[in-house]
C-alpha cells in the first residue's frame, strides 16, 4: 500500500481550519484502524480523529497549538510492510519454484568450479547496470566470512584474511563494489 496521508476532513459547515489540541500518537507509533490519532478543536467543537488504516506514523502535520487547514495532511503513515497484502498458493508455489531454481544453479556454478560467477561477476553485472541506470547509491552486502576465521573482536579496522572460497569471493566482490566508487557512490556493509 506504501504511504498513506491523512488529511483533515471538514468537520464543520464553513470551517477552513481547526487548532491541534492534543496528539495521542507520535512519530515511529503503530496505529490501528480506527485508533485515536489526535484532538482537534474549531470554533464549534473538539473532535477527536481516529486513524483510517493501520500502519507506522512517520509525520505530524503540525505540534499542539498550531491551526491547521481542512484539507491539509493530519499525519502521514507507512503501511506497506505493516499491512502484507494477501498471496494466493498458486503465487506462493510459483516464488518458491524460482527460489529453488535459482539455489540449484547457485549451487551448479560453484560445484562446477564457477565460483567467481556468483560473487564477483554477479557484482560487477549489477554495478555496471547501476551506473548505467544512474543509481543514486549502490549498497554492497559483504560478509564477516572476508575476515576468516576470527580469535578477537573485529572492527572496521581488522584485516581481511578469508579462509574458504565463498569468503575469498565475496572479498573479491567488495573489492570490485570499491572500484566503481568513481561512477556511483557504494557503500559495503
Amino acid at each position: 500500500m506504501g504511504m498513506y496521508s491523512f488529511k483533515l476532513p471538514d468537520i464543520g459547515e464553513g470551517i477552513a481550519e481547526a487548532e491541534i489540541v492534543a496528539w495521542h500518537v507520535a512519530v515511529g507509533d503503530m496505529v490501528e484502524e480506527d485508533a485515536p490519532l489526535a484532538d482537534v478543536m474549531t470554533d464549534k467543537a473538539t473532535v477527536e480523529m481516529t486513524s483510517p488504516v493501520t500502519g507506522r506514523i512517520t509525520r505530524q502535520g503540525g505540534d499542539v497549538g498550531e491551526m491547521i487547514a481542512i484539507g491539509a495532511i493530519l499525519v502521514e503513515t507507512l503501511n506497506r510492510f505493516m499491512v502484507p497484502a494477501e498471496v494466493q498458493g498458486q503465487t506462493m508455489v510459483v516464488v518458491a519454484g524460482i527460489g529453488i531454481a535459482i539455489n540449484t544453479f547457485t549451487a551448479l556454478l560453484f560445484m562446477r568450479g564457477r565460483k567467481h560467477d556468483i560473487n564477483v561477476r554477479g557484482t560487477e553485472n549489477l554495478l555496471q547496470a547501476s551506473a548505467a541506470a544512474g543509481v543514486k547509491r549502490f549498497v554492497h552486502g559483504s560478509t564477516i566470512g572476508v575476515y576468516g576465521e576470527m580469535q578477537d573482536l573485529t572492527d572496521e579496522t581488522t584485516a581481511c584474511n578469508p579462509d574458504n572460497i565463498y569468503g575469498t569471493t565475496k572479498l573479491e566482490g567488495e573489492k570490485k563494489a570499491l572500484s566503481y566508487n568513481d561512477q556511483l557512490p557504494v557503500v559495503v556493509i
